[in-house]
């Protein structure tokens, strides 16, 4: 069983670690994630970078070879021997002309031949230092489906002198590029004819791959705006987004960068990195466990400073904790109630031996301690008969509606004297204001749905002769006779005892300190236009009727009357800035409504704000 209990006490602890290190885990997964994927980016961005290098110098390098044909074509174009006229002085002048041709083969490493072809000529002269029928060339060199274009192009050079070079392709792996050898000659006599260098897409490619490096698997080489070379690894023209331009702006390599790999853990972590992630995950782990343990002790001290019991219902110590305070909340509630109803008791007591009582010195101490307020100018008693009221009890709401009647200067007071009688009390300043409670108290019956009689026994000025009012409804209120129902009385005795002993008085002082507190509460939030008597009761975990007598036994006046007087002080200290509007002051003081608002304090001031602005 102790093992078992042991083992059970140590689960909020396992609890705390468990979360701490999922918390940690989690963090540095994301830390290691964000950090992987920076640095593969910054890898990527590095590659790129390099290719883009790369590419360029090849670019560079391809335009410096198609230069080197433009120089050798002048050179061809410059020189007499290359003339058409001195070819037919004989086959010697022929011969020579091969071997100077041959001579040039090497200059270029992108094409390893090339011809001259004079126009209406049916042969060719190559780099080989052969002589060769064109047709023979064509059928070996250029595909049928690419003959017309080869021949059109080779007519055009011969016969527009503007035209630099022209381009076209032998459908067999190669490009011809075309020069004019009038274009380029000093004189154009004898010089009707074309230089052809054959580019082979293998030859350029090696010579990229010696300049560049590995090439990416999707490429394409522009000379202008005719395509050299193009090579896709999947077969499919992709979407290039690469592109190196070289420095004279004539090639031009679009090429997609291959970023496989960079995302590999075998490329962002070496074994050394793995080793300090282990040692990083470790500490973390350590850290957790620590915090684990410092959020852990609290509460186990709080479980032994208490003295919680293991047969406590939870799961853990923070359940277990959870639920005594949960239970002397509940006590206290339930003593708060029952101290309640016998401080109701006991001032119904009071109240009904103020009504049929001499006033005395133990009468008014008891007044003291019950914050009963009896300091008007004059005094009255009412009694209310119900007729649909059957028990006293249930009815408490009653008297607290009766007494919310209170106003400026006029102290209501309520009581039960039989099962279906109501006595009132009231203290004011001028007579006039015990009729309108009289007429008011009415009012409140019939619209509660209550058929009530309300009538008054007299008005005296003197609470000493109070008891002496008797009206028609002597017999009624008592008299000096006056005594509480039987079961009312054996509880009032109950609670003198409970309120005379030592924890009565403590339970008093608990409920003036309850008082104090919803008081200070008011006076922090009266601004609120939400602000109510059930929130601050559910602000300090008590029902509002009970708060309500609290706030009046502690300051004399129910909690409208005191909110209300709360916001209209305020009202008035706003009200002196002119540049405040009447809206702007109603909202300031917790009022929603600025009709409201006037009513309210033309009502206590006997004038309207923008009137009280303007006196002032």
């Amino acid at each position: 069983m102790g093992g078992i209990l042991k083992k059970r006490n140590k689960n909020l602890l396992y609890h705390y670690a468990v979360s701490y290190m999922g918390v940690a885990l989690t963090a540095l997964s994301l830390f290691l994630f964000l950090s992987l994927w920076n640095a593969a980016e910054a890898m990527e961005r590095e590659e790129v970078r390099i290719l883009q290098n790369r590419m360029h110098m090849a670019a560079n390098d391809l335009e410096e070879q198609l230069e080197t044909m433009r120089t050798i074509t002048l050179n061809v174009a410059s020189r007499a021997e290359f003339r058409k006229d001195t070819l037919k002085k004989g086959k010697y002048r022929e011969i020579e002309m091969l071997n100077s041709l041959k001579n040039y083969n090497w200059t270029t490493v992108i094409s390893d031949f090339f011809f001259l072809r004079y126009e209406g000529e049916k042969n060719i002269f190559t780099s080989q230092g052969e002589t060769v029928l064109f047709e023979v060339y064509c059928q070996n060199k250029i595909m049928p489906e690419e003959y017309e274009n080869v021949r059109a192009a080779l007519e055009n050079a011969a016969q527009d002198k503007t035209i630099p070079y022209l381009l076209a392709k032998t459908g067999n792996g190669s490009v011809l590029v075309i020069y004019p050898l009038k274009k380029y000659a000093a004189s154009s006599i004898g010089m009707d004819g074309v230089l052809c260098f054959e580019v082979k897409e293998k030859l350029l490619e090696k010579r990229m791959e010696q300049m560049a490096g590995k090439l990416p698997e999707d490429m394409e080489i522009y000379y202008d705006d005719f395509r050299l070379f193009s090579r896709h690894g999947d077969g499919e023209n992709n979407n290039l987004t690469g592109e190196t331009v070289s420095g004279r702006g004539r090639i031009r390599i679009v090429y997609d960068p291959d970023k496989t790999g960079y995302f590999g853990w075998n490329t962002l972590c070496s074994p050394g990195k793995g080793v300090i992630l282990a040692g990083m995950i470790l500490l973390l782990l350590g850290i957790a466990l620590v915090a684990a343990w410092k959020s852990y002790v609290p509460i186990q001290k709080l479980v032994q400073k208490y003295d919680i019991r293991p047969d406590v219902i939870g799961d853990n110590e923070l359940d277990k904790i959870d639920a005594t305070i949960a239970a002397m909340i509940q006590r206290k509630e339930d003593d708060g109630r029952v101290l309640q109803k016998q401080y109701q008791l006991l001032r119904a007591h009071v109240l009904g031996m103020i009504a049929t009582q001499e006033y005395s010195p133990m009468l008014q101490s008891r007044m003291a301690m019950l914050h009963i307020r009896m300091d008007g100018a004059v005094f009255g008693k009412l009694i209310c008969d119900f007729d649909n009221v059957h028990t006293q009890e249930g009815n408490g709401e009653l008297e607290l509606l009766a007494e919310e009647l209170a106003d400026e200067g006029v102290c209501v007071y309520a009581f039960w004297t039989t099962e279906k009688q109501m006595t009132v009390l009231v203290s004011a300043e001028e007579e006039y204001q015990i009729g309108d409670v009289e007429e008011a108290l009415g009012s409140l019956f019939e619209v509660r749905g209550f058929g009530a009689d309300v009538t008054s026994l007299g008005i005296c000025r003197d609470l000493g002769r109070l008891h002496t009012l008797s009206g028609t409804k002597e017999a009624a209120a008592g008299g000096k006779n006056f005594a509480l129902p039987k079961k009312m009385a054996s509880e009032y005795e109950f609670a003198e005892g409970q309120i005379a002993g030592d924890g009565g008085l403590e339970d008093f002082r608990n409920q003036s300190a309850m008082a104090v507190r919803a008081v200070k509460y008011i006076d922090e939030n009266y601004t609120r236009y939400d602000l109510s008597l059930d929130m601050v009761a559910g602000e300090l975990h008590i029902t509002s009727p009970y708060l309500s007598r609290l706030i009046k036994q502690q300051i004399g006046m129910n909690y409208k009357e005191y909110l209300t007087r709360l916001r209209m002080t305020e009202a008035k200290k706003l009200l002196q800035d002119k540049n405040a509007s009447i809206a702007e002051v109603c909202q300031r003081t917790g009022y929603s409504n600025v009709s409201h608002f006037i009513k309210t304090f033309q009502k206590y001031e006997g004038t309207t704000p923008a009137k009280y602005r303007d006196v002032r």
